[in-house]
């Protein structure tokens, strides 16, 4: 977004309207001091020859024109590079998420490997990932485009900070994505807010994350460096978001399958111990058996 931002600061326009000038202040000094036709006084008004008037304005206004003309068809397509761009951006997000994202082995390193890959590759702002712990809602992993958002987010985060966003609350009880706009949220005490409005950042978005369809968390991204959240950016933020929702899942299972197998190893050893106990007993009980058939026969060979 940024180059074509620049490319935009150079207003085609203007530029038209500045060769109309020059070439309108050419044409009076060429007639005066080349051609010695009039005076400076007259050819600026374009008065030395019957039609150079109608000719000068004729040759102004094509180049006026053709700067109109050129501007827009440059912003028309610029605007449709940087849709590509961002669709080939979104895209490699997506598969960033799919690929290397679900397949963290822990909660800590997946929603880290989220806000990174949002921030790195999807090119947010800034993005975090909020866990329900009981009653709270704690900040589990974030990441910022920059330094200083690094250092300016770090500095703002407070104990239960995360409770004051409204956007938050609202998705955490709803379980659906909201789009934030930022500068109609007076009554949102996000501390992180004021800082991104600086940044001319309009947009964030607040999606669910649900497990075994219970909202656990909530995933948020600020918008880039064009301040706004696309639709197109919605309906993939929305992908990522349910691709983290099953990996989390996924994590759940999997620490309640290795629990079964823990408690079902710890009782195949307890049957174990207690089939090597009854064993034993068996063997000692049939030697004790025999000990016993013996001492009958030599008490029976000693009687008279």
């Amino acid at each position: 977004m940024s180059l074509y931002a620049n490319h935009l600061k150079i207003n085609l326009r203007w530029l038209g309207l500045v060769l109309a000038i020059i070439y309108w202040l050419m044409e009076a000094l060429l007639h005066t001091f080349y051609w010695k036709i009039a005076p400076l006084s007259v050819t600026l008004l374009a008065q030395s020859e019957p039609d150079e008037l109608s000719m000068r304005l004729v040759i102004a206004a094509l180049l006026i024109g053709f700067g109109f003309f050129a501007e827009t068809n440059r912003q028309r397509v610029l605007k449709d590079l940087y849709q590509q761009e961002r669709t080939s951006r979104l895209l490699r997000f997506l598969s960033d998420c799919n690929q290397n994202v679900q397949r963290q082995p822990d909660e800590k390193a997946l929603l880290d490997a989220a806000c990174v890959s949002a921030v790195e590759i999807g090119k947010f702002r800034f993005a975090w990932i909020g866990m329900q712990r009981g009653n709270k809602l704690e900040m589990a992993a974030w990441a910022a485009a920059d330094e200083a958002l690094v250092e300016e987010v770090t500095r703002l985060q407070e104990p239960g900070a995360l409770h004051l966003c409204l956007a938050c609350q609202s998705v955490l009880e709803k379980g659906v994505i909201e789009l934030c706009e930022l500068r109609d949220r007076e009554a949102c005490k996000a501390p992180w807010l004021s800082p991104f409005l600086k940044l001319g950042c309009e947009h964030a978005a607040v999606l669910p994350l649900i497990v075994e369809g219970r909202t656990v968390g909530v995933f948020e991204v600020y918008a880039g460096e064009d301040g706004q959240i696309a639709d197109e950016e919605q309906t993939i933020l929305g992908e990522v978001a349910n691709d983290i929702s099953v990996a989390l899942n996924n994590i759940v299972l999997e620490a309640e399958r290795r629990q079964r197998a823990e408690d079902l190893a710890a009782r195949v050893d307890e049957l174990e111990r207690f089939q090597r106990a009854t064993v034993d007993r068996e063997f000692r009980i049939k030697e004790l058996r025999d000990e016993l058939a013996e001492l009958k026969k030599e008490h029976r060979e000693k009687q008279p």
